[in-house]
């Protein structure tokens, strides 16, 4: 029980709900996923496990704490190297939740060795620099037009990232324009080249929007997309920039300044370029619909019309017909006056009738002979009761003669007797020397008794 002078639950003022465990653990779930979309971490690989499925489990620890990671059997192509037990790595990914056991997880995208630590750790401090600044503000990001015609597209003309974003591109709509202008994407200075073909592209004005590709790589191969000036650039572009960069798991300073980033070029050319054909397609079903829709209304409009030709009758037709309806309304009116008053009659000859049926002489008369006829029927009901008991009694006159010992005994039978007028009727009731009578028809014999004999 709870102590008398501490209450057992929270004071008045605490006014959040109750949740239930699987509640607090989802919005758990949403913060950490929303909070930290994208992370990298280094520690010293431990409890390393490959299961049947072909995943890899296993802890990331330093000396004060260790985190649970899971690196999936599709992504394990892009190693360089096996995992060992204690090798120390950097690990990037996102975090997870595996709400049934309430237990938060890294989801490994990308393994390197730790070596690459100092070039990452410049990496977050330079992204968090420009966070702080509000380069990578959403709010800033300008819009990408729904339907790009023209394309500057910055990236070496000689890597395979061209072509692929090419041939994505004029598949979805073959009149694009693409204007390709040649940048180095790797080594000393190519950040500086970029930079450049940002500020032309913007200098013309010729293009819809600025696509900055090139093919994945390690961290070293993407340095010139993690340089400062080039987000400004970026930032600073009059033209919406899309990056497409690298793989789906690579990120760079250039993927957060930009206005919209596409995990790949042939992504981008997706999600840049409209598809001609599903547009016309598009356009044929609206062209369709705005068709019927017209038929439609066409349609309705003539059959209103039809039913408006029909109300403007000639107005003499009008009056003819409300005429006929006032002849019918007086007709009806005298018919209706007559029949009240019929009623009416009826009724007051039913009230005379009544009221002739009231009249005492009458009432004195009627009650006269119903006394009369009650008496005679009072009277012959009694004479019909005192036949049916004289019958009635006769019958029981001779039941009874017929009962009677007396008649018995007319038959010739005797009645033997005790001296106290007990019948006997066995040897046992008398002995030697008691007297007894015999009743018989015509009187009655004296006798004593010299033995009995029991059959």
């Amino acid at each position: 029980m709870f102590p008398s002078d501490q209450p057992p639950f929270p004071s008045p003022s605490f006014s959040r709900p109750v949740q239930t465990v699987s509640e607090l653990t989802s919005s758990i779930t949403l913060l950490l996923e929303n909070e930290f979309p994208f992370v990298a971490i280094c520690g010293e690989i431990s409890n390393l496990r490959r299961p049947y499925s072909g995943h890899c489990y296993f802890t990331l620890k330093d000396s004060q704490a260790q985190i649970r990671c899971v690196l999936f059997k599709n992504q394990q192509g892009y190693l360089q190297k096996p995992l060992t037990e204690g090798a120390k790595v950097i690990c990037k990914g996102r975090i997870s939740v595996y709400q049934q056991r309430g237990e938060y997880q890294i989801i490994v995208d990308h393994i390197a060795d730790e070596g690459l630590g100092a070039i990452q750790q410049d990496f977050e401090r330079l992204k968090e620099k420009l966070r702080q600044e509000g380069l990578f503000a959403p709010e800033l990001k300008k819009e990408l037009p729904a339907f790009v015609q023209k394309i500057c597209l910055i990236t070496s003309p000689s890597g395979a990232a061209v072509h692929d974003f090419l041939k994505k591109a004029l598949e979805r709509f073959a009149d694009l324009e693409v204007e390709i202008l040649p940048a180095a994407v790797q080594g000393k200075g190519a950040a500086q080249e970029i930079i450049k073909q940002i500020k032309v592209a913007n200098r013309r004005g010729w293009a819809d929007v600025i696509i900055l590709t090139r093919g994945g790589g390690s961290l070293e191969d993407l340095a010139a997309f993690n340089d400062e000036q080039l987000a400004r650039a970026i930032h600073a572009s009059l033209l919406p920039v899309v990056s497409a960069i690298g793989h789906e798991v690579d990120f760079t300073i250039a993927d957060f300044a930009a206005d919209h980033r596409s995990p790949t070029p042939t992504a981008a050319a997706a999600e840049v370029v409209f598809d001609k054909n599903q547009l016309l397609a598009h356009l044929e079903r609206v062209r369709q619909r705005l068709k019927n829709s017209f038929t439609n209304v066409l349609h309705r409009q003539k059959k209103q019309l039809a039913f408006s030709e029909k109300l403007l009758t000639d107005p003499r037709k009008i009056i003819d017909h409300y005429r006929l309806k006032v002849d019918h309304a007086v007709l009806n009116l005298s018919h209706s006056w007559i029949m009240k008053n019929d009623a009416a009659r009826q009724r007051w000859e039913l009230s005379r009738q009544k009221l002739g049926a009231q009249n005492p002489e009458r009432r004195i008369a009627a009650a006269q002979a119903r006394c009369d006829a009650l008496v005679g029927q009072f009277s012959q009901e009694m004479k019909e009761k005192l036949h049916t008991g004289k019958e009635a009694l006769a019958r029981q006159i001779t039941l009874l003669e017929a009962l009677s010992p007396l008649a018995v005994l007319k038959r010739g039978y005797a009645l033997a007797m005790t001296q106290d007028n007990k019948i006997i009727n066995s040897v046992q009731q008398v002995k030697k020397g008691d007297p007894f009578t015999v009743r018989v028809d015509d009187g009655t014999i004296a006798g004593v008794v010299e033995k009995g004999t029991r059959n």
